[in-house]
């Protein structure tokens, strides 16, 4: 199947449309789909969904710069049979188009790239502003489609992203030394920003009656690799998606960025930031997560317990 160059084929000049999808097959493969932000843990969560034998893991699919995972063993080779694009590299600027300008078809591709490699699950991640809102409804629309929310506190993943910006290093480097300036006006544009990407992913959500859960990084992620992959077992068996556990732990590839764990402690002058944001009342915000007080499934199955649904 060579979806790509036969869309390529019939496209005008003007900006590409959506191809019509194809007629629905018997069994998808299922799909499980992290929404979240930047800075927010999704390199460790996907990790552990990669670790689950059944899985085909990816990182960030829609990415302008790469198809982030799609190059793991053969994958990046049966991909590039499937759709066409003839990528020898995951950031091949035609691979990265297919993602970008017709996402149902590139989904498509995965699905059957997972078949192909012998796995029966695809998980990959989707951050704000990656897809227009007309194609990510249309992706969630979808039932096979698994939906976690992801989200931190508002003041840590702003303090990890200022220092990762900073440093120009988005992963596996230590920044803890690092102390950036925080300008409050800043840090609540990008915090206001944020919770409305998080709360219209939900209100879509609802209005589609799809289910969902919304994890927090603290509580659900923030953890021992091996308690993380054990709770995601769990959860994705309740769920329905028939996954098992890896037959020994699996080490951990992704090195936490920021070893110091209180907010304050992370950034020049942090008593005077905690000063400005408990006088503009702002405190409780800045450390809260978004949705934080939205009804529906909170967090992950424990592998040892019951579900903290509400």
């Amino acid at each position: 199947m060579t979806f790509w160059r036969k869309w390529r084929r019939a496209e005008p000049e003007a900006a590409p449309a959506e191809p019509q999808a194809a007629a629905p097959q018997t069994t998808l493969v299922p799909e499980i789909v992290l929404l979240s932000a930047p800075r927010s843990g999704t390199n460790f969560f996907c990790e552990c969904l990669v670790d689950l034998p059944e899985i085909m893991g990816l990182y960030e699919i829609f990415n302008r710069g790469g198809v982030y995972g799609a190059d793991r063993g053969n994958q990046l080779a049966i991909l590039s049979e499937v759709s066409g694009v003839e990528a020898s590299a995951a950031s091949d600027p035609e691979l990265v188009a297919l993602f970008r300008e017709h996402p149902l078809e590139a989904l498509r591709a995965l699905r059957e790239t997972a078949e192909r490699v012998g796995q029966s699950v695809v998980s990959y991640k989707i951050f704000p502003n990656q897809l227009s809102d007309e194609a990510l409804e249309r992706i969630l629309a979808d039932d096979h489609r698994i939906p976690l929310i992801l989200v931190r506190s508002r003041l840590d993943v702003f303090v990890s992203y200022e220092k990762a910006r900073q440093s120009k290093t988005w992963k596996n480097a230590d920044t803890s030394a690092m102390r950036p300036t925080i300008d409050v006006d800043e840090f609540v544009e990008w915090a206001r920003g944020n919770d409305a990407w998080f709360t219209s992913l939900a209100d879509t959500l609802d209005r589609l009656g799809r289910p969902y859960r919304m994890l927090s990084y603290a509580e659900d992620v923030d953890v021992p690799k091996p308690q993380l992959i054990a709770d995601l077992h769990a959860t994705l068996v309740e769920d329905g998606v028939a996954v098992s556990l890896p037959a020994k732990s699996p080490g951990v590839r992704f090195q936490r960025q920021d070893v110091v764990a209180e907010p304050f402690a992370k950034v020049a002058g942090g008593e005077e930031l905690r000063a400005e944001l408990v006088a503009r009342g702002l405190l409780d915000y800045a450390l809260g997560e978004p949705l934080s007080g939205r009804g529906g499934r909170h967090g992950l199955v424990a592998a040892t317990g019951g579900d903290t649904a509400s």
